[in-house]
C-alpha cells in the first residue's frame, strides 16, 4: 500500500509538471477509440519491434511467451488510454509492472517499450488525422504528456520493486550470517523503532 501512495504522489507531481488537464483527458479518450478499432495492428507492430531487443529474439520464438506478451501489451495500452490518472490507475500499473517483470523485462526494456508505444500511438494519430497539422501537433503533445506520466509511474513502481528485492536479499544474507531468525530480527526492529535500547 505504501508503494501505491508514493506513486500517487509522484503522479500528482508529474501531472502538475506536464500541465495535465481535462482537454488532455478528452484527447486520450479519442485516441482510445482509435486504438480500440486498430488494437491488433498496433500490438502486432509493437511485438514486431521487440524482436530487436537483444534478449527478446529467442523469447519471441516461443508462442506461449508471445501470447502472454500480447495480453500484457494490451493491458498496458488499455491502462494508458483509459486511465483516470488517479489512485486506481496506479494500482493497475503496479499489477502491470509485476507482469512485465515476470516476463524478465529490465527497466531499460520498459523505457524503450514506452518509446515504442509513443511512436505507435503517434502513427495511429497521424493516420486518423490526415493532413491536419494543428490537430496532429496537439495530439502529439497529449501523447507525449500521457507517456511521460505513465513512464514516471511505471519506473517508480519498478524501482520500488527492485529495491524491495535487494532489501530482501540483504536481509536473507544477514540472517544466514548471524543465525538470527526472521521473527527475532523483526522483534528487534520493532523495539528499535519504539526507542527501546539494551
Amino acid at each position: 500500500m505504501g508503494a501505491i501512495l508514493v506513486a500517487v504522489v509522484i503522479l500528482d507531481n508529474a501531472k502538475a509538471c506536464v500541465d495535465w488537464g481535462e482537454s488532455d483527458q478528452a484527447c486520450i479518450r479519442e485516441l482510445a477509440g482509435w486504438f480500440s478499432a486498430d488494437r491488433s495492428a498496433v500490438i502486432d507492430a509493437l511485438q514486431s519491434q521487440l524482436v530487436y531487443f537483444k534478449h527478446m529474439q529467442v523469447l519471441m520464438l516461443n508462442t506461449r511467451f508471445v501470447d502472454i506478451l500480447y495480453r500484457v501489451l494490451c493491458d498496458w495500452m488499455d491502462g494508458l488510454l483509459l486511465a483516470d490518472y488517479a489512485e486506481s490507475y496506479v494500482e493497475h500499473r503496479v499489477q502491470m509492472v509485476q507482469r512485465l517483470a515476470g516476463l524478465d523485462l529490465a527497466l531499460a526494456d520498459i523505457i524503450l517499450l514506452g518509446d515504442l508505444v509513443r511512436r505507435e500511438l503517434f502513427a495511429l494519430a497521424r493516420e486518423r488525422l490526415g493532413n491536419d497539422a494543428v490537430a496532429i501537433s496537439a495530439m502529439q503533445e497529449v501523447i507525449d504528456k500521457s507517456i511521460s506520466l505513465d513512464m514516471v509511474v511505471v519506473c517508480d513502481i519498478y524501482q520500488q520493486m527492485h529495491d524491495e528485492e535487494i532489501e530482501k536479499a540483504l536481509l536473507d544474507h544477514f540472517l544466514s550470517v548471524t543465525g538470527f531468525s526472521r521473527s527475532l530480527y523483526e522483534n528487534l526492529t520493532v523495539f528499535q523503532e519504539l526507542g527501546f535500547s539494551g
